[in-house]
């Protein structure tokens, strides 16, 4: 399975990110500061680091989504599910 994590760095994300890779799933984490870089790779997360001011509400949401979709191809289109099931509530 692969799985992406908004706020990669806070303490459940680590261990969730950690649980998945030890179990063989895919797992990365979005992050703004570049220094949990190295808390994301010991516990086995791959890093989508976002651009300063991006992801902040709803701006640079579309950029985000790009570069998941290329780095991860097919991802998009469950992320995209999903945004839209929450829009639906």
């Amino acid at each position: 399975m692969r799985v992406v994590i908004a706020g990669g760095h806070g303490k459940i994300a680590l261990l969730t990110e950690k649980l998945l890779a030890d179990r063989g799933d895919s797992v990365a984490g979005f992050i703004r500061n570049p220094d949990h870089a190295a808390d994301l790779e010991a516990a086995g997360a791959e890093l989508f680091m976002l651009p300063k001011g991006v992801g902040r509400g709803r701006r640079g949401w579309d950029r985000i989504l790009a570069e998941l979709a290329a780095r991860w191809p097919g991802a998009l289109t469950l992320v995209t599910q999903n945004v839209d099931d929450l829009h639906a509530r």
